[in-house]
């Protein structure tokens, strides 16, 4: 560790139970079982125990279909329950989790089954449609989390299966995680396209967890992260992997609403957030003034540095990070706490190298 680095960046690898997914969910039963992990945006919860049990039981639902560990899996849910348990359960069995975006269609839909090299989709039964509408469907199975009236003909011209199912199985739950290590595939995140065809990117469960500790690292047992950022996106898989890591209760909606953010905030009492991006700062920064503003539990939070950013933490009162990142990298540039310089991307953390070169791949000099 340097002075550099924000006080909760080590440099140490972790054990296997503290960062592969499946023995996190053990440990953290196994230590707090009455503890609330999650909080939905229906008010639904789940204790650290109940989480362990459902991604259990869905667990032997998927393996009672045919998933096998190694394999490649499409998830395409809404951010919520399903989601978290299609998630957890996969990796539960050694599958590869590969959510995607929910308002996928048409040439961009097919492009990322197609790259995924997936033969099996969880889906909501809304989306269905979105399949069948396509030219053509590589996949072998759907498992469509919801009633779909006729099943049989939902996809019948692409000869695909469509498996209507309830993730709330009364199956025989499995009762042991896959030995899945550090270096195994957790994920698939697809990129966001900006600069073409979005890319799956391979994440490996270090991979994540570093990712979520580089990010998120500043959070403790007894925080409340609340989560609006997608699961289809490193944004949102990221702080739930560190959420799960650092044994701290995750707040998930949907999405961010500028008129529910303060709401979500004291009806959960997050002390944490998962991100101001894009124009999410600005929104806040420029929403009229109350009285009680600064009347909030939020301590804490993960932003893209710009003005808007630094007026609204100093308009409501709360400490934040920044930093760059992409789905490839884990994080590997973090600010320090409150840093004031508009625009900043932070500093190296451990184990990572870079320099800034010019459009001959020719390293700058001090402030060229």
């Amino acid at each position: 560790m340097t002075e550099n680095h924000p006080y909760w960046i080590k440099s140490e690898r972790p054990a296997r139970e503290d960062s592969v997914l499946p023995f996190i969910l053990e440990r953290n039963a196994a230590e707090t079982p009455e503890r609330i992990q999650f909080e939905f945006e229906t008010g639904e919860t789940w204790t650290c125990q109940e989480t362990l049990d459902k991604t259990r039981s869905t667990a032997a639902l998927f393996v009672e279909q045919g998933v096998a560990a190694d394999d490649f899996v499409l998830a395409w849910l809404p951010s919520g329950p399903d989601m978290i348990r299609s998630w957890f359960a996969l990796n539960y069995i050694g599958a590869v989790f590969v959510p995607l975006n929910v308002d996928y269609r048409g040439s961009i839909l097919l492009h990322a089954i197609r790259e995924s090299t997936a033969r099996t989709m969880i889906l909501h039964p809304q989306l269905l449609e979105r399949l069948d509408l396509l030219d053509e469907l590589p996949l072998d199975k759907v498992l469509c989390v919801g009633d779909v009236p006729n099943p049989t003909q939902a996809l019948a011209r692409h000869d695909v299966p469509v498996v209507s199912t309830n993730l709330e199985t009364s199956l025989q739950p499995l009762t042991e995680p896959a030995l899945v290590n550090q270096w195994d595939l957790q994920m698939i995140i697809f990129t966001s396209g900006t600069t073409g065809q979005s890319k799956g990117v391979m994440c490996p469960y270090l991979h994540m967890w570093s990712t979520g500790q580089s990010t998120y690292g500043y959070m403790v047992a007894d925080d409340v992260m609340l989560i609006e950022l997608p699961m289809f996106h490193v944004g949102g898989v990221s702080p739930v992997m560190g959420g799960l890591t650092n044994r701290t209760r995750i707040a998930l909606f949907q999405g961010f609403k500028t008129d529910q953010y303060w709401q979500r905030i004291k009806t959960t009492g997050a002390t944490c957030t998962s991100g101001l991006i894009g124009s999410m700062a600005a929104f806040l920064d420029k929403a009229p003034q109350r009285e009680d503003e600064r009347n909030h539990t939020l301590r804490m939070l993960t932003l893209m540095l710009n003005q808007s950013a630094i007026n609204a933490a100093k308009r409501y009162g709360f400490s934040y990070i920044s930093g760059f990142n992409m789905t490839e990298l884990s994080g590997p540039l973090i600010s320090e706490v409150d840093c004031r310089v508009t625009g900043s991307l932070g500093k190296p953390r451990t184990g990572c190298e870079c320099r800034v070169v010019d459009a001959h791949d020719m390293e700058c000099g001090p402030n060229e």
